[in-house]
């Protein structure tokens, strides 16, 4: 008897902005900000980020 268990990692993706959980396959946009990456869900989010990226992150 063979068993490939393979685990399987997943990662839940955050809005930074709204705080929405994001389907992976549907991420509207990214930014990279000191060294980390943010996902979100509109470019609205993105936007908002953007323009006071310090006020989303600590």
């Amino acid at each position: 008897m063979n068993n490939n268990n393979q685990s399987i990692k997943y990662t839940k993706v955050f809005d930074i902005v709204c705080g929405m959980e994001l389907d992976p396959a549907k991420i509207k946009g990214a930014v990279e900000y000191k060294r980390e990456t943010y996902y979100f869900c509109s470019d609205s989010c993105r936007k908002h980020f953007v323009e006071k990226p310090e006020r989303y992150t600590v």
